[in-house]
């Protein structure tokens, strides 16, 4: 089953918890991997290799409009986007994203 069709199906039944990335783009909660932060992201070389590498595998969406704070990583895809995330983390805190706890993002302080 591809997975746009099974992505039609679980919204159909009414299943999962979306996240909300930007524009017209929303991911179930069930397929977050992990969020980084962008700015602290683009620093290390493992990081941008990693971004590079789903770029070409076609695997990579700017949602941003323009500035991106975070990049959100599910099981297929890794999208850039322009909530912090801070903020993202916050959603997930307050119970907003339900089956994400344990999710760590780093301090953007620290």
């Amino acid at each position: 089953m591809s997975e746009r069709r099974r992505i039609r199906r679980q919204r159909r039944a009414g299943s999962g918890i979306y996240l909300h990335l930007g524009g017209e783009v929303s991911i179930l909660a069930h397929e977050l991997v992990a969020i980084l932060d962008a700015p602290s992201g683009e620093k290390s070389k493992k990081t941008r290799r990693f971004l590079q590498h789903m770029a070409t595998r076609g695997a990579y969406s700017d949602v941003s409009g323009g500035t991106v704070n975070s990049y959100v990583v599910t099981d297929t895809h890794v999208y850039a986007c322009a909530i912090a995330a801070s903020t993202l983390k916050k959603r997930i805190e307050a119970g907003l994203i339900e089956g994400a706890v344990g999710l760590t993002v780093p301090d953007e302080t620290a």
